[in-house]
């Protein structure tokens, strides 16, 4: 019988502390405008790419980032049951209370590479809005940077742009 004594289990406990703080850097990094933290940034999500994401169920965990946890759900359901907004991906702050806390939702129908693109902005969106304060965005001013959803996109872009060649 194998089990994990109280000193490997601390050990793992203080890891994923320090991943969670090295991820609240590199998050904090990017959307700084740090050129080193986006490519962490970027290289962590090249990472998470998932080859089997089309299942029969609607809800699919797909990876941990940190403590958020990703699912791909069917977004023709997710629009038609619970919000028309639902585009590309969402997550619990943005979300209004739909989605539970500390999780991001990507739509089953998008492509595999694009699954970290989308990815990204939502955390960089979660994590601005959790750790800056930031409303999700101003419907008077698309690119206010004052606010999550621009930033977000603004990263989102620039990964895409990276991943061009």
């Amino acid at each position: 019988m194998n089990f994990i004594g109280i000193h490997s289990l601390d050990t793992l406990v203080k890891t994923a502390e320090e991943e969670r703080d090295n991820l609240d850097s590199i998050i904090e990094g990017a959307v700084e405008g740090n050129s080193s933290a986006k490519d962490s940034l970027f290289q962590l999500m090249d990472k998470f790419d998932n080859k089997n994401i089309y299942g029969s169920l609607q809800k699919l965990l797909i990876g941990k980032i940190g403590d958020i946890s990703v699912y791909t759900v069917n977004g023709d359901y997710v629009k038609t049951h619970l919000s028309m907004s639902f585009v590309e991906g969402n997550n619990w702050l943005a979300a209004d209370g739909w989605i539970p806390e500390n999780e991001v939702w990507l739509d089953n129908n998008l492509s595999n590479s694009d699954h970290r693109f989308v990815c990204t902005h939502e955390i960089c969106e979660s994590w601005l809005m959790k750790n800056k304060g930031m409303k999700y965005d101003n419907p008077d001013k698309e690119d206010d940077l004052n606010f999550a959803h621009p930033n977000a996109n603004k990263i989102e872009m620039e990964y895409r742009e990276r991943k061009k060649d």
